[in-house]
């Protein structure tokens, strides 16, 4: 799978909710602690296609790299990369049926060693689509979010089908439709990978082709890079 175009940094996603981006925003520059005042979780949450699994995937790594003493802590926190993989989450791809018992029992057995291989000394673990676990599991697992040592991040399509209490204990941000200047900048930086000029889409058009993604990054994504390639943009590997 061609990576060029994958997210690698917190700029590459147009949050919807200016508040809920300065929250993450604050985590990453390490002003905000996290977990800290009963909140142990991100709830990303939007519609299809918006990059909720792809930022749930990337976060655990841009929190690792907060915390290590390099000259990108001296960036904004939208632009800091990690430079390893170096976060080793545990992920539950959630679905219909999932058995919460076993979720809860996972998280526990593992929150029992301390995180030393983490720099930020906590277990990280993503839970995919939470909103397909029954309701009796997503209340277990409420409980278990109070584990130390741990934090959490989900992604879901339907925040209604959340359990209200998980929601409390979670940082709230949108992926939904976002404001169209950050598909803009989006879009330049995709079309300079291409190797064209970054106004080679006039903005007007990046605009339209935002509006008609509808919020969706991955048909916006596709239709820019569709369109660079028309105008003899070239992907390398």
């Amino acid at each position: 799978m061609n990576t060029i175009f994958l997210p690698n940094c917190l700029d590459d996603f147009p949050l919807s909710n200016p508040l809920e981006r300065k929250t993450v925003e604050l985590i990453l520059s390490r002003k905000l602690p996290f977990p800290f005042g009963g909140k142990t979780g991100i709830l990303l949450w939007g519609g299809y296609g918006t990059g909720k699994t792809t930022l749930a995937n990337l976060l655990p790594d841009l929190i690792e790299e907060s915390y290590q003493s390099t000259p990108q802590r001296l960036q904004t926190p939208g632009q800091i990369k990690p430079q390893t993989q170096s976060a080793l989450p545990t992920i539950f791809l959630c679905g219909h049926g999932t058995n919460g018992v076993e979720i809860n029992n996972k998280i526990k057995d593992q929150a029992i060693y301390n995180a030393l291989y983490h720099q930020s000394k906590h277990h990280y673990f993503i839970l995919d689509e939470v909103d397909l676990m029954t309701d009796k599991a997503q209340e277990s697992l409420k409980a278990t979010t109070g584990t130390l040592q741990c934090m959490f991040i989900y992604t879901t399509n339907h925040l209604n089908k959340v359990d209200k209490g998980l929601i409390n204990r979670c940082h709230l941000v949108e992926m939904n439709q976002s404001s169209t200047p950050a598909y803009v900048k989006i879009g330049q930086s995709m079309l300079i990978k291409l190797g064209l000029e970054s106004d080679a889409i006039p903005e007007a058009n990046l605009v339209e082709i935002a509006k008609a993604s509808g919020g969706s990054m991955r048909e916006f994504t596709n239709t820019v890079v569709t369109v660079g390639i028309e105008l003899g943009g070239e992907i390398n590997d």
